[in-house]
Formats: structure tokens, C-alpha cells, sequence
């Protein structure tokens, strides 16, 4: 049984192919690396870490060879679905929730040593001075 990836992978891989571009060519101008092009062309979404990747490079790749992204939506929709268990974050860069002190507490931390660090540093001036080292 082919499934919708084996088919797309098959049917960009021809384009490709009639187009008389490498596999190394389209690396180098859409950054999708060999082993994601050679893995599309398989039909093989296990190498991606999530369908999410497996089809933004489909998109990718798709636009490069100038294939109707909107075709292939139609005629393969199971590789544009989102599928996978759905991700919740209860915090992350950029949420507006409180932080805690501790940064505030680093900072002082820091200071304090810069500042004994800058007094040792005088003390030592002086003394080498005083002693005629300098």
C-alpha cells in the first residue's frame, strides 16, 4: 500500500528529476539539508522530529521546484495535518508572568564582588606604592 508521503515524495522527486536538478543543488539554495530532501523523496516522516518540520520543508521544497502548494495540499491533505499530541507551555520567553527575584539577587551578588574586587585592587596599588614597588 503507497501511502500519501511515498506518493508526494515520488511525485516531487520526478519534478526534480525533469527539471535536472541535484539533490546537492537544492541543499545549497533552499538550506533543507540532503538527508531531508532524500527523506521527502523516500517518503519517510519518521526522520523528521515532527510533522510540523516534515511539512514546512515539503512547502519549502515545493516552492523551489515551483509546484502548486495548494495542489499538493489537496491531493495529499494527511502530510499537511497537524497531527501529535498538541503542546501546552505553562510559561516561556515572553509571557507576561511574574518573575521572581532572582536575577535582582545576581545582580547584587555581582556587585558586590566587583566592588571588592575594584578595593583589593586600590589596596594593592597602595601598598606596592607605599613600598616602593612602583
Amino acid at each position: 500500500m503507497e501511502t500519501d508521503a511515498t506518493r508526494l515524495g515520488q511525485y516531487v522527486k520526478d519534478v526534480r528529476e525533469d527539471k535536472g536538478i541535484t539533490i546537492k543543488e537544492v541543499e545549497n539554495i533552499t538550506s533543507i539539508r540532503a538527508n531531508h530532501i532524500e527523506a521527502i523523496e523516500a517518503g519517510r516522516p519518521d526522520q523528521f522530529l515532527s510533522s510540523v518540520y516534515m511539512a514546512g520543508f515539503i512547502r519549502q521544497y515545493a516552492q523551489f521546484l515551483g509546484v502548486d502548494i495548494q495542489m499538493l495540499k489537496e491531493q495529499f491533505p494527511s502530510i499537511f495535518e497537524a497531527s501529535g499530541p498538541k503542546q501546552e507551555f505553562a510559561y516561556g520567553i515572553g509571557t507576561l508572568e511574574h518573575r521572581s527575584g532572582e536575577a535582582r539577587n545576581k545582580k547584587v551578588h555581582n556587585l558586590i564582588w566587583t566592588g571588592v574586587l575594584v578595593v583589593s585592587l586600590f589596596v594593592a596599588w597602595k601598598l606596592a606604592k607605599y613600598l616602593q614597588i612602583i
